[in-house]
């Protein structure tokens, strides 16, 4: 056999190696690489990330007492026996008496909020209408996002009674009141 054929086959079976077995070996090497390339971006993106998380946790770490007004107004969890306890302090300090404490119920506003709206009431308040103003006012002035649905007006006693005996100027407050958490 001549040296030329033998050199031919010789660099016929080097080239065939060189495809099917190299090749696919130098592909999957380039891959590889393209994916660390890639993950090592990802990770660039990530490691930024936290480091705005953490910048901005230091920024908002100078605004805590403003963070803790929103706490207080829009709270985590409904605490009910927590609001029955306000409402008789500020009924009481506005010369209120709270006679009757009704149900409550809670929904959530909307499915992609996470606000949570919870009916109180009705609950029963006797005093004077002056009173009752202020009761208003006392919790138009609280950091807790309180709203009341209905107020509803009843003389003090139902019987008529002659003038010289009737309570003057003392009524029945029936209202109901809405109070968010999140």
């Amino acid at each position: 056999m001549p040296r030329i054929l033998i050199s031919i086959i010789l660099f016929a079976l080097i080239i065939l190696i060189a495809v099917f077995l190299l090749w696919p070996g130098y592909l999957k090497f380039q891959n590889l690489q393209a994916q660390t390339k890639n993950k090592e971006l990802e990770f660039q993106y990530k490691d930024q990330y936290y480091k705005d998380l953490s910048s901005l946790s230091e920024k908002l770490n100078g605004y805590k007492d403003e963070l803790a007004k929103i706490d207080s107004a829009l709270p985590s969890y409904p605490s009910i026996p927590a609001f029955y306890n306000f409402i008789q302090k500020i009924s009481s300090e506005n010369g209120l008496i709270l006679n009757n404490i009704g149900s409550f119920s809670t929904i959530q506003l909307t499915e992609s909020s996470q606000i949570k709206e919870t009916t109180v009431g009705p609950f029963n308040l006797s005093g004077s209408y002056s009173s009752f103003k202020n009761f208003l006012a006392s919790l138009e002035k609280n950091s807790r996002i309180v709203s009341v649905e209905k107020i509803s007006l009843f003389p003090s006693l139902p019987t008529p009674l002659p003038l010289e005996e009737s309570p003057k100027g003392l009524f029945n407050f029936v209202v109901t009141m809405k109070i968010y958490s999140y």
